[in-house]
């Protein structure tokens, strides 16, 4: 399957395109591709890049190949706990996602798990509000740099859509709730992105959604800094949570 914005090649059930950030609204044939933006990279690049060979001139006789530079081995992701949807989290191909998962993993003690279908990073953790509600907590991690307003808009409607329908337990409201945090690395933020995840969020049963941007790099984590008047009691958890995991 194809993105229909930028042609790229997306895994089965894809809800979200890891190359450009756009909804997976997707097709059987490539579309025309528009060069995506280039990312750029913090200063302190994680690991050596290998270095193509130059192509060396045309000559009367073939030379001989050159050997090829053996790819560094990238370290195997732990083994995940089982939750339904998710499978092994692969290893990040650099940049601020593996660093920053390996980062949440420690903090957390939990391993990072792989949603294909979102190209996300997960984490599901739960702890007692001071409504002593039981709060599932759904961290959902993705990088673009390219992400502005309407892709932040499109990624925290399809992470709050996947973790309602992947909770499972007491239904919520019966001393249970969700906190979802769909959080975007990238390094410098967009100025949309952070313009969406400083909205109030539209309210929920028993569920809280906050979206979230991070640049690890600079080390600054924005998302809402007012409280809605709907579900009051449990925002500063939700938001003090947010601090503590992700800052």
């Amino acid at each position: 399957m194809f993105c229909t914005k930028c042609g790229a090649k997306l895994p089965d059930g894809a809800r979200f395109c890891a190359m450009c950030g756009a909804p997976a609204t997707m097709t059987e044939t490539p579309s025309a591709p528009v060069a995506p933006a280039s990312t750029p990279q913090p200063a302190s690049a994680p690991g050596p890049q290998p270095v193509a060979a130059a192509t060396p001139a045309p000559v009367a006789a073939p030379a001989p190949a050159p050997a090829p530079v053996t790819a560094p081995v990238a370290a195997a992701a732990p083994a995940p706990v089982a939750v339904p949807g998710v499978q092994a989290a692969p290893v990040a191909a650099g940049g601020l996602l593996n660093p920053f998962v390996q980062q949440v993993a420690a903090r957390l003690g939990e391993p990072a798990q792989f949603i294909p279908e979102l190209q996300t990073y997960l984490f599901v953790t739960k702890r007692f509000s001071a409504a002593l509600a039981n709060i599932h907590q759904y961290f959902l991690i993705y990088e673009n740099n390219g992400v502005g307003y309407n892709e932040m808009r499109d990624y925290s409607a399809a992470c709050t859509d996947w973790a309602l329908h992947n909770y499972a337990g007491v239904p919520r409201g019966l001393q249970k709730g969700v906190a979802i945090y769909p959080v975007m690395l990238q390094h410098p933020m967009n100025p949309g992105a952070i313009q969406f995840v400083k909205e109030k969020p539209k309210a929920k049963f028993a569920a809280f959604t906050l979206p979230v941007v991070v640049d690890p790099v600079d080390r600054q984590v924005q998302f809402m800094d007012t409280t809605p008047v709907w579900g009051f009691a449990m925002w500063g958890g939700v938001k003090k949570a947010a601090s503590e995991v992700l800052s």
